[in-house]
């Protein structure tokens, strides 16, 4: 949810590239292998065990695992976002300034 979130409050661009060990690239592994857990589910060549699990520090899956510190940083920054967006004539304004200019 919150990968959905900043894509959207993002214009669809990509913040992140494969690999590079950044918070949204790991929230990106784990919405993907989540995404398709239910196929994984139903493989039965699938190895057992658990998909996803909680650890003293975070959230892990097979392809990577992220921090409770850096869920708590991104969720941080969508708040923010979110806060920002909530205010039409701040960001009108910073449009017209060109804030938004890359």
């Amino acid at each position: 949810m919150v990968y959905e979130k900043f894509l959207i409050l993002d214009d669809q661009k990509r913040l992140w590239s494969k690999g590079d060990g950044s918070v949204l690239g790991k929230i990106n592994t784990l919405y993907n292998f989540i995404k398709h857990a239910e196929g994984k589910i139903n493989n039965t060549s699938t190895e057992p065990g658990y998909l996803i699990w909680l650890t003293n520090s975070g959230v892990s899956c097979k392809q990577g695992d992220i921090s409770f510190i850096e869920i708590a940083e991104a969720l941080k920054d969508l708040a923010e976002n979110a806060t920002y967006y909530c205010n039409p004539y701040k960001v009108i304004k910073d449009i017209e300034a060109g804030a938004f200019t890359q």
